[in-house]
C-alpha cells in the first residue's frame, strides 16, 4: 500500500538508487547489470520511489534477491521482492 502523498524528491531517489547499487556491487551480489528505472530514469521531478532493474541468471535469481535484501542500507519498507 503506497503512502498517500508519498513522493521524494529525484536528488534523494537518484542517491538511493545509486547507493544500492554501489552496495550491492561492493557485496558481490550475482547481476551482470543493476539499472534505475521509472521516474528516476525518466527525470520526473518528484518519484514514488528509486526502483532498480537488476540482470541475473535465473538460477542465481534467489541468491541476488536473498542478498539485496541483507544490505545495509536496505531499512525501508518496499515491495514484493519475489515478484515476476
Amino acid at each position: 500500500m503506497a503512502l498517500k502523498n508519498s513522493r521524494i524528491p529525484l536528488g534523494r531517489a537518484d542517491m538511493l538508487a545509486s547507493t544500492a547499487v554501489r552496495e550491492a556491487h561492493q557485496a558481490g551480489l550475482p547481476a551482470d547489470d543493476i539499472v534505475p528505472v521509472g521516474g528516476v530514469r525518466r527525470y520526473a521531478p518528484a518519484v514514488d520511489g528509486a526502483v532498480l532493474l537488476a540482470v541475473t541468471d535465473d538460477a542465481r535469481r534467489e541468491e541476488f534477491l536473498a542478498g539485496f535484501a541483507r544490505l545495509a542500507f536496505d531499512t525501508r519498507e518496499r515491495g514484493d521482492l519475489t515478484s515476476r
